[in-house]
């Protein structure tokens, strides 16, 4: 189909961030679905479709193969996913990607895609929920752009993580090794309202292991270095508060500002020069003279060194 084109650039290099990173899962796709299992019926709802493609639809942070993923349906709820087992040891901590581009959505708030890691094996027909480790949702309106084209660590919406994209395995998983579900999981809800559909492109996809033994979440500067980013807010939509994770890759001054949709500032956060590193600041839902602002999307500005970059927060009261 691909009859609707949403195009934007955001080439995040995910191998050269990850690249000082044990590679567990790499879902690059060049021996077609190999190594994943795909079950296209999750709850009883109609089959939904994933084949492997090599052309322009890919993702901009992806390359070669990758996969597309379509759905359609006059159903309630569809899903499908594929998946592979992975082993890890308890304190092992974790950390997954991957690069992911909307084509196509009839109702693009109603479509998402979703990465989880966990404990049990997925079932076809049985909806797969268990032990989320990022959740990519495009429902929650205003999180994520209908012209999306970037990558989970870039555009994650919500998540059940305090330090947003990493999780250590805990001991009560054990005993070691561990055997855990990587699980890439794709659908639509239908409000009821006519046939719907979506087509997603989905490649790179990866889970990173940066050690046992309890490694800390945020990597240190020796062993990873960090990139300039703004990574997605948590939580989003947020009430009263938000924490902003940010990196940077060199030295310079830093600025954060929040802004209303209008361009209008509302609040200056912090000015001020850091080291290379992995940050994170918090918004209070508040104004430059303390007062509380209301309900709305806000623009997050981060700028370093000549650079910007911009994102969308939900503040729902």
């Amino acid at each position: 189909m691909k009859k609707v084109i949403w195009i934007v650039c955001v080439c995040l290099g995910l191998s050269s961030v990850l690249a000082a990173q044990e590679l567990l899962v790499n879902g690059t796709f060049d021996n077609d679905l190999e190594g994943w299992n795909h079950n296209p019926v999750m709850d009883g709802g109609a089959e939904c479709e994933m084949t492997v493609e090599n052309d322009e639809w890919v993702p901009a942070a992806g390359e070669g193969n990758y996969v597309l993923a379509m759905g359609e349906s006059d159903n309630v709820y569809i899903n499908q996913c594929i998946w592979q087992p992975v082993t890890v040891m308890t304190g092992d901590t974790l950390e997954p990607d991957g690069a992911i581009r909307v084509l196509q959505a009839e109702d693009p708030f109603n479509t998402w895609f979703e990465i989880f890691l966990g404990a049990s094996e997925p079932v076809d027909t049985v909806d797969y929920t268990d032990n989320v480790l990022l959740n990519f949702n495009t429902w929650a309106a205003g999180c994520i752009p209908i012209d999306l084209d970037g990558t989970f660590r870039g555009n994650a919406c919500t998540n059940n993580l305090e330090e947003g994209i990493y999780w250590v395995v805990p001991e009560s998983l054990g005993p070691n090794p561990v055997t855990l579900y990587f699980v890439f999981k794709v659908g639509i809800w239908n409000s009821g309202y006519g046939l719907y559909n979506y087509e997603i492109s989905v490649d790179n996809l990866s889970l990173f292991n940066r050690g046992g033994g309890g490694t800390a979440v945020h990597p240190d500067k020796e062993t990873r270095p960090a990139s300039f980013a703004l990574h997605s807010n948590f939580p989003n939509p947020f009430n009263p508060s938000t924490t902003i994770p940010f990196s940077l890759d060199r030295a310079a001054e830093a600025a954060f500002s929040v802004f209303d949709v209008n361009g209008g500032l509302v609040r200056s956060l912090m000015q001020k020069p850091l080291a290379a590193g992995d940050y994170s600041i918090e918004w209070d839902g508040t104004d430059n003279r303390g007062n509380a602002v209301p309900s709305g999307v806000y623009l997050c500005r981060f700028q370093s060194g000549g650079r910007t970059v911009t994102q969308r927060m939900i503040l729902m009261k």
